[in-house]
């Protein structure tokens, strides 16, 4: 029964440390002063977490890598992509190396994300089983996967746009090759009755990304 002009309410959103949330929220950016009651709640966690609390209604909307569970969510595809490198102190050897291949990793003391299922991924990309590796530390902070690197821990597994390396005088960041590429998803859970704002919200972000 509200005008578009009186929305109000609340927004709450799962995700995980990821450049995506960045783009959702300055693609939605213009809603801030047409709806100044509209009140946004952020969740970090990781995927575990936030299908967890979108699954209790917890959550309006989640941010997930793909693959998604399309039979328990629908969601619309982020139009941006992050890859996969390696976060090493700035007097490492490979330092001095523009990319990291696999076989770099065979040895290193490695630093991994606590999620099973990147893990796997990873040691797949890097051909070793990752039992074999040589893993030091897990984290599902970049930050703290950061203050693992500068304090001798080992060389951190670590998607871009997440540490501002170039600005850090202690850490490097070096992408991989071949690429490792992640696609994300805003999802919500299916047949969900939204909330006004929450309704608006998803619109304007599905009218920004149609025009991507």
């Amino acid at each position: 029964s509200s005008s578009e002009q009186s929305i109000q309410g609340d927004i709450y959103i799962g995700s995980g440390e990821t450049e995506a949330l960045n783009n959702i929220l300055h693609t939605s950016s213009n809603l801030i002063n047409d709806h100044p009651k509209i009140c946004y709640h952020l969740f970090h966690g990781d995927a575990e977490s936030i299908t967890e609390r979108l699954d209790q209604g917890l959550l309006d909307f989640g941010i997930l890598m793909q693959p998604i569970d399309q039979t328990k969510y629908t969601s619309i595809t982020v139009p941006i992509q992050s890859a996969w490198g390696l976060l090493l102190p700035i007097d490492h050897p490979l330092a001095a190396s523009n990319m990291i291949q696999p076989k770099d990793l065979f040895e290193l003391p490695l630093i991994m994300p606590e999620r099973i299922g990147l893990q796997k991924a990873l040691s797949h990309w890097i051909k070793k089983d990752y039992h074999t590796l040589n893993i030091r530390a897990t984290y599902n902070l970049a930050y703290n996967a950061s203050l693992l690197v500068k304090n001798g821990y080992g060389c951190a597994l670590l998607l871009d746009n997440l540490i501002e390396a170039d600005d850090d005088p202690y850490v490097c960041f070096r992408p991989f090759t071949p690429t490792i590429e992640i696609n994300f998803n805003l999802v919500w859970k299916k047949y969900r009755q939204f909330s006004n704002a929450a309704e608006l919200f998803l619109t304007n972000l599905q009218e920004h990304f149609n025009h991507t």
